[in-house]
């Protein structure tokens, strides 16, 4: 299923269909959960992981984008902007690791938490939030404006 899914790229509502040519009942819900349950307990792990192999690079990219999410924990209207953090080892790291985080906002305190222990060259777009993070020296940014 997992498989079929991600790397197959077929949704879950096809393969409700086609599980059920098979003669099993079987929904895209019950699915949706064992998606879920497969996340946690098999893929967190590993991204825990990278997170702390990441930060022990002495070279690392990061951005951010902006996504909209329609159900917010934090009460905010939808219209609000979410952002996806996105941390990345240099060319020339033996480990490439490309790090993606889903956050709901875009506050300084999530870089802070994303580089924490970091040591090292970030490059950077001009984003004030990466400004004056401990032991970390800006490279390859637009000038910061006040």
């Amino acid at each position: 299923m997992t498989h079929q899914k991600y790397e197959l790229s077929l949704p879950l509502y096809r393969q409700e269909k086609e599980w059920k040519t098979y003669g099993l009942e079987l929904s895209r819900r019950t699915m949706a959960n064992w998606m879920i349950k497969v996340a946690n307990d098999w893929l967190r792990p590993l991204y825990d992981y990278f997170a702390k192999i990441l930060v022990k690079e002495e070279v690392l990219h990061a951005d951010e984008t902006h996504y909209q999410v329609l159900n917010r924990t934090d009460g905010r209207d939808p219209t609000s902007q979410a952002r996806i953090w996105f941390i990345q080892t240099g060319k020339e790291c033996e480990t490439p690791i490309v790090y993606y985080h889903a956050d709901l906002t875009r506050a300084r305190v999530v870089a802070e938490q994303l580089l924490d222990g970091f040591k090292g060259y970030l490059h950077c777009d001009g984003y004030s939030g990466y400004k004056n993070l401990p032991n970390i020296e800006l490279v390859g940014h637009l000038p910061f404006t006040k």
